[in-house]
């Protein structure tokens, strides 16, 4: 009876390791972020993920604004582009922003992440925190850390505003001290997606795309500028 029993159990383990358990079969995704900016504004963000390359466009339009607490602004154009390869780490980031011409850099990155053991469900995805500091891309504010909120599910390792390297996707970010906020509004699967890494513009580094208004000189910009007329010309 023991050998039998022996047996009958090596017999299941087998049948058992043999099972194909059902995977993650999508490898495209279009991701619309519901986001709240600073100074109280909405907004709507797309990331588009094709395999490991994957492209978030933030698209702010010129346009007077009145928030929440009914002051007026008024924001100008800033087109981003921010494209990421997974597999590779390369970023390349293509800026459009008022007063300036096209800015365009590529660098590579392993962006570090601290993850507990904290879940909670979004959309009815299961998404685990991890946290890190913010890019903190304003000499005026300190947004304090970045909280991510990711679904393993999901295992695409983006998300939007240029943060990304989780073990998946990120559903939701917030900043410890920022009002600013972004949240998984939609998510679809298309079968026919295609991605193109940005191309064009002026060469610069990455802290001068980041931050064009402290990081660029400006003699320099608008003799580049001109070169650049000069060639098309």
């Amino acid at each position: 009876m023991f050998l039998k029993n022996v047996f009958l159990i090596i017999a299941y383990l087998a049948l058992v390791g043999s099972i194909d358990y059902p995977a993650f079969a999508q490898n495209n995704a279009i991701i619309k972020y519901q986001a709240e900016l600073k100074g109280g504004f909405q907004a709507e963000f797309t990331l588009a993920i094709v395999g490991a390359q994957s492209l978030y466009k933030h698209l702010e339009e010129p346009d007077k604004r009145t928030n929440d607490q009914g002051w007026e602004f008024y924001q100008y154009k800033d087109h981003i582009y921010w494209y990421y390869n997974s597999a590779t780490g390369k970023i390349i980031e293509k800026r459009m922003k008022d007063g300036y011409p096209t800015l365009i850099a590529e660098w590579t990155e392993k962006m570090e992440w601290t993850i507990t053991d904290e879940i909670k469900t979004i959309k009815g995805y299961t998404v685990q925190k991890a946290i890190r500091r913010s890019l903190n891309l304003s000499d005026d504010h300190d947004d304090g850390d970045v909280i991510a909120w990711f679904a393993v599910d999901l295992p695409f390792s983006t998300g939007p505003e240029r943060y990304h390297g989780l073990p998946g996707l990120i559903l939701q970010l917030e900043f410890t001290n920022s009002r600013q906020e972004f949240m998984l509004q939609e998510i679809t699967f298309p079968d026919d997606l295609k991605i193109k890494p940005p191309t064009g513009g002026i060469q610069v580094s990455k802290e001068q795309v980041l931050r064009p208004y402290d990081r660029i000189d400006k003699k320099w910009l608008k003799a580049e500028r001109k070169r650049l007329d000069m060639e098309v010309n």
